[in-house]
């Protein structure tokens, strides 16, 4: 019998290629350089400090190594151990290979050769600035940051718990980005406004594995002092 946890639907081949070809495809103009530009540029706009950042739901890293640009320290969390295996492999090589073809329908793909998925990390990515971790909560062991991105609660099985608790790991001069299809201000401010001022909603444009867009919407998250 299939699992009805959506979660471990994740940690199929076919959702690991989606992944890859989300967050590596398209020459590196993709979702995942986008979504850490829009990062980089609401943490410059609000004043925020740009020495670390943790991302909650990194996935197989690709936004991960895109902060990692600018940010000193990225921290990716996930509870998909497929993903992570990769992003780990990415960060020990700088190259992950999977023989599992992405559809000859996605308009924007990694690179594939003889029917294996090849995905390289940019020369100018400095590798050593990520840790990755599998986690199914915020836990105690996430230091303060002065990026939080949360951007997969469209994915878990209990996504409350992934927002109730980030107060904690944020600095008070730091901001979270939250990126999602199904919560918004109206979701969140129930529990968040009682430790964070919201600094702004705005639609966000995502893209699927198949280059066809999305929308979500972005609200940005300050501590109240």
């Amino acid at each position: 019998m299939a699992s009805t946890n959506k979660q471990f639907h994740h940690e199929t081949e076919e959702f690991l290629a989606a992944m890859l070809a989300l967050q590596y495809g398209d020459g590196g103009q993709n979702d995942s350089k986008a979504l850490a530009d829009f990062c980089v540029e609401k943490a410059n706009h609000y004043g925020c400090p740009l020495q670390n950042a943790v991302q909650l739901g990194c996935g197989t890293g690709g936004v991960g190594y895109q902060l990692a640009k600018t940010f000193k320290e990225v921290i990716g969390v996930d509870y998909c151990a497929r993903y992570l295996d990769a992003a780990i492999t990415l960060q020990k090589t700088g190259e992950f290979r999977w023989p599992t073809p992405v559809s000859e329908n996605d308009a924007k793909k990694p690179r594939t050769e003889n029917g294996t998925i090849t995905v390289n990390i940019p020369a100018d990515v400095q590798r050593d600035r990520l840790t990755f971790k599998q986690m199914t909560w915020v836990p105690n062991e996430i230091p303060k940051v002065d990026l939080v991105l949360l951007d997969f609660l469209d994915r878990v099985s209990n996504p409350k718990a992934w927002w109730l608790r980030l107060w904690e790991i944020v600095t008070d001069n730091g901001i979270v980005v939250v990126i999602s299809q199904k919560f918004g201000k109206d979701d969140l401010s129930a529990d968040m406004e009682k430790q964070f001022d919201l600094l702004e909603e705005q639609e966000y444009q995502l893209q699927n594995s198949q280059g066809n867009p999305k929308v979500a919407m972005a609200t940005i998250w300050k501590l109240k002092l």
